[in-house]
């Protein structure tokens, strides 16, 4: 079959991670874009089983370690047909096998014993299914001073999040929307959409970028961008913001609302949780300083 052209006023490429976009572009004697990599080499190991026979006191079971000392996870989601798809994940190319021996080994070594204890009977119903391109990439199409009319790229051809946050189809989701308002407010003239849109585009994907990569930066492992004071201290406020979640009921709702690009991240900076955490890292700071009080001081000066 020989090649063909055919004309458009607009072409959105949504091809996802493999697209080929900036291959075209340069073909064409365009610059490519300028991209943000970064990779904390997570990977992931999939099986589904034969849910056992039995009671269990969960309808999903996550368990998920601390990074960076952790760095092993693992989750049973229920689907159709009364099966349960077991999938492991490793960060720091701390993978899962996709052997046998190596699966139920990874399962067993996961911070908690239940995944295990749930699935050490199961029947397995597919062979393991492995995948490591989980790298968080951003392509910023609106920096470009250069760029073809008439092309617009969407979804993880723009930016590709690390599947484990489960940001990535809310933030395509989002890009869509980004088009459809910026060609219902254009009308018939798509003259600068090119432009218009990728700029509206990265106002969206900055805080679910944040929330990705800010993780990621745990590991001392992870590649690419490189931290700063702010990337340290942020980490040290939400993991304050997080145990304070586990204490407060209106905390945790928000943080998941956050989490899950239902509200902005700006929301976890609030005058109101940032007292609530400020006073818990005092308090946290307070232990510790007697803590190290008690080793090194004489008992009757404590």
């Amino acid at each position: 079959m020989g090649e063909s052209s055919l004309l458009a006023d607009l072409v959105v490429d949504s091809r996802g991670r493999e697209s080929h976009i900036v291959q075209w572009l340069t073909s064409m004697g365009y610059p490519a874009p300028k991209e943000t990599l970064v990779n904390s080499y997570l990977g992931y190991a999939t099986r589904i089983y034969q849910k056992p026979t039995g009671e269990f006191d969960f309808t999903i079971l996550l368990i998920r370690g601390t990074p960076p000392a952790s760095k092993r996870g693992g989750v049973i989601n229920p689907i159709e047909g009364d099966g349960w798809m077991v999938t492991l994940a490793g960060a720091a190319k701390d993978n899962p096998p996709t052997d046998e021996k190596g699966f139920l080994e990874f399962i067993r070594s996961l911070p908690a014993p239940n995944l295990y204890q749930a699935i050490k009977d199961a029947v397995p119903l597919t062979p393991i299914s492995g995948y490591l391109k989980t790298e968080n990439r951003w392509r910023h199409f609106e920096q470009m001073d250069q760029r073809p009319e008439g092309l617009v790229v969407l979804g993880d051809a723009v930016c590709a999040f690390n599947p484990i946050y489960g940001q990535g189809m809310t933030v395509a989701v989002s890009g869509a929307l980004v088009l459809a308002h910026c060609l219902e407010k254009s009308g018939k003239n798509l003259s600068g959409l090119s432009k218009v849109v990728p700029h509206q585009l990265s106002r969206g994907i900055q805080g679910p970028w944040l929330l990705a990569t800010g993780d990621d930066y745990r590991y001392t492992e992870t590649s690419g961008a490189q931290r700063n004071a702010l990337t340290g201290l942020t980490h040290y406020y939400m993991d304050h913001v997080i145990y304070l979640a586990s204490q407060d009921a209106r905390i945790f709702t928000l943080f998941f609302e956050v989490a899950h690009l239902i509200k902005p991240i700006r929301l976890l900076f609030e005058l109101w949780i940032m007292v609530k955490a400020i006073a818990s890292i005092a308090k946290f700071q307070f232990r510790a300083k007697r803590q190290i009080a008690k080793k090194t001081l004489p008992q009757e000066e404590i």
